[in-house]
């Protein structure tokens, strides 16, 4: 299931979701984590990468920048979470929000967690935590 899909600039299609199969296969990567997926294709299709990061994800979008950095922002609740080598912990008690910049390659260039009110500094884009508990 597809929950968010982003072009870049020079037409690289990302989607990010989650399955309910064992294992999905994307082009040549074999993903084993069921909670979330996010890929990359090339404007032909044909995939670049795929990462299934880990731990209790729960929500999950998608967006890119004018330098085709990809962002992947949502929430968790369990312990921690895992995007590759980084490891986020939760602050306990209640779901926290992460947001994960991803470059042109497959790494992740920063990751930020909170589990109070924080901002980005592009003034158009803001999260927090919800009130709902």
């Amino acid at each position: 299931v597809i929950h968010s899909l982003a072009m870049d600039a020079i037409g690289n299609i990302y989607f990010a979701g989650y399955f309910g199969s064992p294992s999905v296969t994307i082009g040549p990567f074999i993903l084993q984590n069921p909670e979330l997926l996010i890929a990359k294709l090339d404007s032909g299709g044909s995939a670049i990468w795929a990462l299934e990061p880990s731990g209790g994800i729960t929500k999950n979008e998608i967006a890119t920048d004018g330098f085709n950095n990809l962002y992947v922002t949502g929430s968790f609740y369990a312990a921690t979470i895992n995007f590759g080598s980084y490891q986020l912990a939760n602050a306990g008690g209640f779901a926290d929000m992460y947001i994960a910049k991803l470059g042109t390659s497959v790494g992740i260039n920063k990751i930020n967690v909170s589990d109070l009110n924080f901002s980005i500094s592009n003034p158009n884009v803001h999260t927090g935590r919800s009130s709902r508990r």
